[in-house]
């Protein structure tokens, strides 16, 4: 009981009625074991301090589940600032970004001739890592998206081989210096499949991210090919 007073918690009184109703139960037996009683004892008591018992358990129980709902709306709200913080902020990343690739596009289709080999190939290079971050803000919105279950599809028909060459050039600059070749084996007479192009993208850029992160040396090949009139792609 004193523990209890301590923390705080509710039910002392039920404890307090389980203690005292033991306490007289066990003064009556010693005095009947001692010597004879003009009357019956009852046990009455044991009764009441059962009840107490039970009711102080009930009390923690119902404290524990409205702790526990209170604790998941605060959480639930939680995880929605969360959303929102990386929805702000994908938003926010994205604007500079687009900036920066505008820039870095303009220069290299305006100055293409008058750019030494190397700064050319730093500008595309800046433009491959740039497509890749906005692709990696588009997966977080998308991310808040599924939550709260406004993502929508649009399918249309895409030419795989176009898509595939497009991530990989994405991905070059992960491979210099590395023992991996990134190989497109998919036909460009392959005919388009209907799906949706953003997220086509992402799958192929997810695939690739994790095969060039865990491949040390040796090569990775997308190869696309026709079964039973359905592309198969692997």
């Amino acid at each position: 009981m004193l523990i209890i007073v301590i923390k705080g918690q509710k039910g002392v009184v039920f404890l307090l009625l389980t203690g005292t109703a033991v306490a007289t139960n066990s003064l009556f037996f010693s005095l009947r074991q001692s010597s004879t009683l003009p009357y019956s004892h009852y046990p009455f008591d044991l009764l009441i301090g059962i009840t107490a018992l039970s009711a102080y358990w009930f009390t923690q129980y119902f404290q524990t589940t409205l702790q526990t709902e209170r604790l998941s709306v605060k959480l639930q709200k939680e995880i929605h600032t969360k959303d929102d913080f990386l929805a702000n902020t994908s938003h926010e990343l994205r604007n500079p970004l687009h900036g920066m690739m505008s820039i870095a596009q303009t220069l290299l289709v305006k100055q293409d001739q008058h750019l030494e080999e190397k700064n050319n190939d730093d500008l595309k290079l800046l433009l491959t890592i740039g497509n890749h971050m906005s692709y990696m803000l588009d997966d977080l919105l998308d991310l808040v998206q599924l939550k709260e279950k406004t993502l929508r599809l649009q399918p249309k028909p895409i030419n795989v081989y176009n898509l595939a060459s497009g991530v990989k050039n994405m991905f070059l600059f992960m491979l210099k210096g590395k023992p991996v070749e990134l190989i497109i084996n998919i036909s460009k007479d392959l005919p388009p499949v209907l799906a949706d192009e953003t997220r086509l993208i992402q799958i192929f850029t997810n695939l690739i991210h994790n095969a060039i992160k865990f491949t040390e040396k040796g090569s990775i090949t997308i190869d696309a090919e026709m079964v039973e009139k359905k592309c198969i792609s692997r």
